[in-house]
């Protein structure tokens, strides 16, 4: 859903602006974090700043978004798991190795799982977690600190922060 546009930047504008400004970005997921990532020349740096954080204040989840990349996670999973012996190994020695930790559940999720979740639960979860105290932002390249800390303050001071809840681990 992160691909799906904000207030600034729509889905379309956000992929058309990275590419015109010899820029990338992509995304991935693993038990502990979910990292997003654009590459671009040192002199769009600010782009980038803007880019990110529009889409942890104004993400635009509808119902439409999310109907559409619920198809597309269901056929991830199905290509990963489903499908896949290797897959499907890996989620059964998971789920035997973590009887009681959170690593038993799939990074992906299970189809049921995907097939039941509410608008209303991604904008809860998007809420609570996507929020500056709640992120760390790892910049690499050609900058001066003390400008680029400027550049954080203008794009990430005015979002407010979120209570982190603590989850056990056992």
């Amino acid at each position: 859903l992160m691909f799906k546009g904000a207030k600034r930047y729509s889905g379309e504008q956000l992929e058309s602006v990275l590419q015109s400004n010899g820029g990338v970005n992509n995304a991935f997921t693993t038990h502990d974090y979910t990292a997003y990532f654009i590459e671009l020349p040192s002199s769009k740096l600010e782009l980038a700043l803007d880019m990110e954080s529009d889409r942890m204040q104004f993400l635009q989840v509808n119902a439409a978004n999310l109907k559409s990349e619920r198809e597309v996670v269901k056929e991830e999973r199905r290509f990963r798991v489903d499908d896949s012996p290797m897959g499907s190994l890996m989620e059964a020695i998971y789920a035997t190795a973590y009887r009681v930790h959170p690593y038993r559940w799939p990074v992906i999720g299970f189809m049921e799982d995907l097939d039941n979740i509410s608008l209303e639960k991604c904008m809860d979860f998007y809420r609570a977690h996507y929020a500056p105290n709640n992120a760390v932002l790892v910049l690499a390249g050609d900058f001066k600190s003390d400008q680029v800390k400027v550049l954080i303050e203008k794009y990430y001071g005015a979002i407010p922060s979120q209570t982190i809840v603590a989850r056990a681990r056992p």
